[in-house]
């Protein structure tokens, strides 16, 4: 009995030293380890990042939001959804099946995407939350509010919220935002219930503002889309600057597309043609030509040069007059007036190629601006070849290949006195540190300039005149290069006031016109004349649109739903239809199919209409349409 008694005190002994032994490996040798186990079982950083910055147009007003989406899921460790919770989703949210869904969540243990990127009202939000098992997960998603309007020049971004094209994708570094570090504690079904957050990183101004003026932004892509269909072209572009500073107030092609649903368009609607694609410019290079054998003295304001018939041989080419026109004698200022070609190759050929290349080169043809945009084309300036047709050629705008803002921004140095200012589509907050480069004397400037209004007042521009104003522009019909040969015209117009304080450039083109002419003066230059029209009434440059009485408005759900693509029905069988919550365009769209008059009074998305929706009103009547950004909660 002694011995079964020590033997038991033996084992339980042996049993003790174990415990104790293993005791003291986890408590004190094993002690970090473990705490690092438990915390790693109850705890998780997430690093999460903050709003991707605004852009916003040189006077305030927005030209992207974030608004709260959300994604719609069931855990895995979650019971399933009930039916009546699935009845209330499925009429809640547009696009959501019920039957769809009660087929595929029939598994508890299953994890289940639902939507994501939702936009939902509060009402919407707050009906969701009271569905037992239902998940919702909130995201900042980007939307642009002018819809086509700039959405070559802004761009857009992917669903991991990075830039992919624009300035969206220019300046993603600066847009992306600042990141947070959070540690999440975890229940013991693995769900976050506590949040403690560390900031990482010290937050900056995210904010971009660029140059454009989105009323006048929205304009002249109104006049281009309109100027386009109307000649029945195959594309357009048109670009506004301001020579003094470098600032791009206004840039476009036309067709556009809608950022808001990017992929359903294609990479041409995408691309800002106007700084990545280039093109022989034809007669608007002309006045450089001018302007070289002015500054290197070979020719005066007041030279006479001797033309032959209507032709200029050169070995076995022809350089021919437009419609054969016989000159005579010609003064340089008459060379630019009719844009004649033999005219300006003999100034040519009193340069030389060497001379006139380089003056090309200065004024920036060739190489990038360095504006600020992905992509930019380099153009075409051929340095080698110094054959006499080839600087002919040169001369008048053949066999030289330039991107609409490489012109936009050279025309610029003749209205800026010479000066060359790079471009840019950020706002210049003190003039005063612009700088640029003395291309050209300012009195040389001057008096191509003089020629230039020449043009416009009596010769092949006077389809842009302007009362009360001296225009200095030049056409161009130029001809365009298909597949190696010559195929169709570029019809194009350039210019800017020179009795103004600021002498605002646009250059406007129209690619292979159809319908009625393909000439520049025909076609280019009165729609260059509608947006120099409208800019000189001083109604666009420094104008803020005022949201102070409407801002912390809510949209209805009819906004949402735009915003998110769904189908908006508006009943127009008893009185006047319903146009809030539709962006502008699709406003214009309604009231045309209802022989509606409007006017509007903002941009962005109707919040408010005089008179209201169902009145009866008379077929002539003004109907007044007050649009705003969408404000989301």
């Amino acid at each position: 009995m002694k011995i079964k008694i020590g033997f038991t005190f033996i084992v339980f002994f042996f049993i003790y030293c174990i415990i104790i032994g293993k005791s003291f490996y986890i408590q004190v040798l094993n002690r970090d380890k473990l705490i690092s186990y438990s915390q790693r079982q109850s705890y998780r950083k997430k690093t999460l990042t903050s709003p991707r910055g605004q852009i916003v147009d040189r006077n305030d007003n927005p030209l992207t939001l974030n608004i709260k989406t959300y994604d719609l899921f069931k855990l895995a460790n979650e019971d399933k959804i009930a039916d009546p919770g699935l009845k209330l989703l499925s009429k809640t949210v547009p696009g959501v099946s019920y039957v769809k869904l009660k087929s595929q969540i029939k598994v508890k243990n299953k994890f289940h995407w639902i939507k994501r990127k939702v936009v939902l009202t509060r009402e919407q939000f707050l009906t969701l939350k009271g569905i037992k098992n239902l998940e919702i997960r909130d995201n900042d998603s980007r939307v642009y509010p002018n819809r086509e309007i700039l959405s070559q020049v802004l761009g857009y971004i992917g669903v991991d919220g990075k830039g992919l094209d624009g300035v969206e994708y220019f300046y993603n570094d600066q847009l992306k935002g600042t990141k947070e570090s959070k540690e999440l504690i975890k229940d013991a079904k693995g769900r976050s219930i506590t949040i403690n957050s560390k900031p990482t990183t010290t937050p900056i101004d995210s904010t971009l503002k660029l140059s454009i003026d989105i009323k006048l932004q929205e304009f002249a892509e109104t006049a281009l889309k309109e100027t386009v269909l109307y000649n029945e072209a195959l594309k357009g572009g048109i670009g506004v600057l301001n020579p003094h500073t470098g600032e791009i107030l206004a840039m476009a092609n036309y067709p556009h597309y809608d950022p808001n649903s990017f992929s359903n368009y294609n990479p041409s609607q995408r691309r800002l043609g106007f700084v990545t694609d280039f093109f022989e410019p034809g007669s608007i290079i002309k006045p450089f030509t001018v302007a070289a054998g002015l500054n290197e003295k070979v020719i005066s304001a007041n030279s006479v040069i001797q033309m032959p018939d209507n032709f200029l041989q050169i070995g076995k080419h022809r350089v021919k007059e437009s419609f054969d026109k016989k000159y005579g004698k010609m003064t340089i200022t008459e060379i630019l007036k009719y844009s004649s070609n033999v005219g300006v190759s003999k100034i040519g050929f009193k340069v030389g190629y060497k001379k006139l290349v380089s003056y090309f080169d200065k004024f920036g043809f060739g190489k990038k601006t360095g504006i600020e945009y992905p992509s930019e084309a380099s153009g075409l300036l051929n340095k080698k070849d110094s054959s006499m047709i080839r600087l002919s050629n040169l001369s008048f705008g053949q066999g030289i290949a330039t991107t609409g803002i490489q012109m936009l921004s050279a025309w610029g140095a003749l209205a800026n006195n010479g000066v060359l200012v790079k471009p840019t589509l950020n706002k210049v907050i003190d003039p005063k540190t612009v700088s640029g480069s003395q291309i050209i004397p300012k009195e040389v400037a001057d008096q191509v300039n003089k020629m230039l209004v020449e043009v416009v007042n009596s010769g092949t521009g006077m389809n842009s005149k302007i009362d009360g104003y001296n225009i200095a522009g030049k056409t161009s019909t130029a001809q365009k290069v298909v597949n190696g040969s010559y195929n169709g015209f570029i019809a194009g117009f350039i210019g800017f006031p020179t009795n103004t304080p600021t002498r605002y450039v646009i250059f406007s083109y129209i690619d292979s016109p159809k319908k009625y002419s393909h000439f520049g003066s025909q076609v280019a230059a009165p729609l260059f004349k509608k947006v120099m029209a409208y800019v000189l009434k001083d109604e666009v440059i420094n104008t803020k649109i005022s949201w102070s009485q409407i801002k912390n408005k809510n949209l209805n759900t009819d906004t949402t739903k735009e915003i998110n693509k769904e189908k908006i029905e508006r009943n127009i069988a008893s009185g006047l239809p319903n146009f809030v919550g539709l962006d502008r365009i699709s406003a214009q769209n309604l009231a045309q199919k209802n022989n509606i008059n409007l006017k509007s009074v903002g941009y962005g998305i109707v919040y408010k209409q005089s008179p209201e929706p169902g009145k009866t009103i008379d077929p002539k009547e003004m109907i007044t349409l007050y649009l705003m950004p969408p404000t989301y909660e």
